[in-house]
């Protein structure tokens, strides 16, 4: 059972089509998990259309068709045809394709679960950066070990989180498969992962995090996670 679901205001953006795409990555993600949410961005859907049938109809420019073909080829112009590079944890990459990612995520590595690039950011977590067409937006997937803290931090932008596999404690709440986190520079936090199974979680960052414990605040100038 999903207990943590996007705001409303949120799903609103995502069905109207005004949610930045990154952002959008990770509630389809969350939709895709989660029945209640598919429900309600259906619903404003269906609210929206409404409106727009109640619209008088607007007469397109004699060239409108010629301008949206144009642009279709441009946008095939710039989708690259390039291979993820294999990473190196073959346990890493199996555990992944098992993880059955959703296809709001399958969709960005283009199907290539079991070549994705992890790189290790501290012992005990790994990740890999998603392709999105925005540069103030960062997607990550991260894996955290069984059981094992990431360092605490904070933001200096929006940062949210779907977790995937297994699960993890945010202060008093626990985060599974689906769950969706909204964080902000107000939060001060140090999650840790169930001790029974490795986690995995899409991140979206608006802005870097900044480290928070007294050795963190020392490194923050060198490291990102």
């Amino acid at each position: 059972m999903i207990h943590h679901r996007p705001p409303h205001d949120i799903l609103v953006d995502y069905a109207t089509g005004a949610l930045a795409q990154p952002l959008a990555i990770a509630v389809a993600t969350h939709a895709e998990l989660c029945p209640e949410s598919l429900a309600e961005i259906a619903d404003i859907e269906a609210v929206g259309g409404v409106m727009l049938a109640s619209l008088e109809p607007v007469k397109m420019s004699e060239n409108a068709l010629d301008r949206v073909m144009a642009l279709v080829g441009e946008m095939d112009n710039r989708i690259p045809d390039t291979e993820i590079d294999a990473g190196p944890d073959i346990s890493m990459r199996d555990e992944i394709r098992k993880s059955a990612l959703p296809p709001a995520i399958r969709a960005t590595l283009d199907g290539k679960t079991d070549t994705i690039a992890w790189q290790r950011r501290g012992p005990v977590i790994e990740s890999t950066v998603l392709d999105c067409d925005l540069d103030n937006y960062e997607v990550r997937l991260f894996r955290i070990k069984a059981g094992k803290t990431v360092p605490q931090h904070t933001h200096e932008g929006l940062e949210i989180t779907v977790c995937l596999t297994g699960g993890y404690t945010d202060g008093r709440d626990r985060y599974a498969r689906g769950d969706f986190q909204v964080a902000d520079p107000m939060v001060n936090h140090q999650p840790v992962a169930d001790n029974d199974e490795h986690c995995i979680v899409l991140t979206v960052f608006e802005k870097d995090i900044r480290l928070t414990s007294p050795l963190g605040r020392l490194i923050n100038p060198f490291v990102r996670l």
